[in-house]
């Protein structure tokens, strides 16, 4: 199983309001740290789950795979190649990718 957190947007980011402050986690990340909520959304290899980190009480989105599905479908290159763009991205109309880990 292979998660990939992103934060949950607070509030909207105008012009005129002043930016959302950057978020991160401590490290190293694990599944443990996280109170799974409802499913966000749900796609080939598996779902977006709104998650609570409990150390810090700060709502994130986890985007959890499930990692016999993508061998099965050979996406490995493709998930590979989306989390180092995901990584390297930094713009206000997409999700920054701030930690990935992997479950058992």
């Amino acid at each position: 199983m292979t998660i990939t957190t992103t934060p949950t947007p607070t509030a909207p980011s105008t012009p005129t309001s002043p930016p959302l402050p950057s978020r991160s986690l401590p490290t190293p990340v694990s599944v443990k740290q996280f109170t799974f909520g409802v499913t966000l959304g749900i796609g080939s290899f598996g779902r977006v789950k709104f998650a609570t980190h409990r150390p810090t009480s700060t709502p994130w989105a986890i985007k959890i795979l499930k990692k016999s599905e993508v061998v099965r479908l050979s996406q490995i290159e493709h998930i590979m190649n989306e989390k180092h763009i995901m990584s390297q991205l930094n713009h206000p109309f997409i999700v920054k990718q701030v930690a990935t880990f992997q479950g058992k």
